[in-house]
């Protein structure tokens, strides 16, 4: 798995408020149940805040169309 694609997040960073968005967030069906969507969350969330960043926020899955 080591550098294997196994799933993406998408930032939209707000940089006048200090806040970024996580917009998107997904693992891909062939590594799902493995322990990575932790991982690739803590990334997004460092990823963030090396930006100088006070608040992280999420939106909330039932406004994304379910991904397939």
């Amino acid at each position: 798995i080591k550098d294997d694609l196994v799933g993406f997040f998408e930032l939209i960073f707000h940089f006048e408020k200090k806040e970024v968005e996580i917009a998107y967030f997904g693992i891909l069906e062939e590594f799902r149940n493995k322990k990575l969507g932790s991982y690739l969350l803590s990334q997004a969330i460092k990823k963030s805040f090396s930006q100088n960043i006070d608040r992280v926020w999420v939106t909330p899955a039932h406004l994304i169309t379910k991904m397939r």
